[in-house]
């Protein structure tokens, strides 16, 4: 297979940043953008309510449902031909360019068609104005997050990391604003996030534009590689999102708007400790995809064991501290958000050790594996909130989705032991070194 060449200015910077660095860099990216983030989503909520707060998550969980449906995996696609050294980095940028302008009109229409067929059942009580201001992002989200992938795979992440925090930053701003104002509604909190993802995707496109090449591809060869395996990869992916975000949707077909909004908190708060048990994952990633496969294999495991640590310390925090904070931060009308987010703490604990094996696993090139993983653990998903929702309310749907979790990371982990040849002991046993890297870690974040 012929190798495509690039521009110098697009292979990684060479810096020796290590990957505690890293880490650590992601780490406080993240944790800065989602305490923006967090801030802005109480306003919105004890301005607008458990009804108000359910249009708004049903709009944003439709909106990135289509975005998931119309990303195509191009940049997972892209992170395997890197690692098997099959494109260089400014090739893959051209060729991200050209799809942005082929999947952008693409998503508004599939949008567009759902919307007017399932206004009566998914979208019940909510705002049409909502849903066209949320599904307008997507365009922008897809090359966004192509955009951060090409900034990770070239050592670039403290950039995109400031990038996504000025941005939320700025939707907070704004979210004061208009709070302050008593102008905070549905359709301008929307208009406020819709923000957040043109502004995160402008200011990478100016710090890029001297490095990333912006202007569309004419190599076919390379587009067809890029699309022919991302194709591949995209059932699984799709699987995978879909897993973590239609129970919203179920909920609000099923239960209704204040339900949903309900249980949308929940989720806000249980996924707050995958994004922070994350910064690892995306640390190790560059180096997952140039290693040997031993030394790739062992990276990996050694990431899922600190990940899912980090996830289960953090999640005994949630359990004893949220009953009091739920109601305290967003209001005494939001107190039962905490069964739900209870329910889904052993899921996001098994399931942050996911992320690791599916970055590690990708070069693997078995795409038909991902997939029914993936779609196993969706279908089952699907099954246990059809039946436990009208029996145990949103707790029932984080029960549902508790399991599915589990379920997906038990499945690649298997699949990860076969391909290491380790046993399950060997891969997950923590070990000296484990510790001493969590002392380092520590004292470099103390200094």
């Amino acid at each position: 297979m012929r190798r495509t060449s690039a521009k110098p200015a697009m292979t990684p910077t060479g810096r020796k940043q290590s990957i505690a660095s890293g880490a650590i860099v992601a780490f406080l990216g993240q944790l800065s953008s989602y305490t923006l983030a967090f801030t802005g989503t109480l306003l919105v909520s004890r301005a607008l309510g458990p009804q108000g707060r359910g249009q708004m998550a049903v709009a944003i969980t439709a909106a990135t449902s289509f975005f998931a449906v119309s990303h195509l995996s191009v940049d997972l696609s892209a992170t395997y031909m890197f690692a098997r050294r099959r494109l260089e980095l400014g090739t893959i940028s051209r060729v991200m360019a050209t799809l942005a302008l082929i999947v952008a009109p693409i998503a508004l229409l599939l949008q567009a068609g759902f919307f007017l067929g399932a206004r009566d059942t998914v979208f019940e009580g909510v705002d049409p104005a909502a849903v066209l201001i949320a599904a307008l992002t997507v365009p922008f989200a897809i090359h966004l997050v192509w955009l951060m992938v090409l900034f990770q795979l070239s050592e670039r992440l403290l950039r995109s990391q400031i990038a996504s925090v000025i941005a939320a930053a700025l939707q907070l701003a704004g979210v004061g604003i208009l709070a302050v104002t008593g102008r905070l509604t549905v359709v301008t909190a929307l208009l406020l996030y819709a923000g957040n993802t043109v502004s995160a995707w402008l200011l990478h496109v100016i710090w890029g534009r001297r490095w990333l090449s912006l202007v569309p591809a004419r190599d076919v060869s390379a587009i067809q590689r890029v699309v022919g395996y991302a194709i591949r990869l995209h059932p699984g992916y799709l699987f995978w999102f879909l897993l973590l975000r239609s129970d919203i949707l179920l909920v609000n077909a099923l239960l209704g708007t204040r339900q949903a909004g309900l249980y949308s908190i929940a989720v806000l708060v249980a996924e707050m400790i995958l994004l922070l048990s994350a910064p690892i994952a995306v640390a190790v990633l560059p180096v997952q995809s140039l290693q040997d496969d031993a030394a790739a294999a062992a990276l990996t495991f050694k990431a899922v064991r600190f990940n899912v640590f980090l996830a289960a310390l953090l999640a005994g925090g949630f359990a004893v501290a949220m009953p009091l904070v739920i109601p305290l931060v967003f209001g005494p009308s939001f107190a039962p958000a905490y069964g739900a987010m209870l329910a889904l703490l052993p899921g996001v604990v098994a399931m942050a050790g996911y992320r690791p094996l599916y970055n590690w696993l990708l070069r693997e090139g078995r795409a038909a594996t991902s997939t029914a993983i993936c779609a196993s653990a969706f279908l089952v998903n699907i099954a246990l909130n059809v039946v436990l929702l009208p029996w145990l309310g949103i707790v029932g749907a984080g029960v549902a989705s508790s399991l599915a979790y589990a379920g997906l990371t038990i499945g690649f982990l298997v699949w990860g032991l076969r391909v290491s040849g380790l046993t399950l002991r060997a891969a997950l046993r923590p070990t000296l070194e484990d510790v001493e890297s969590i002392r380092r870690l520590v004292r470099r974040i103390g200094s």
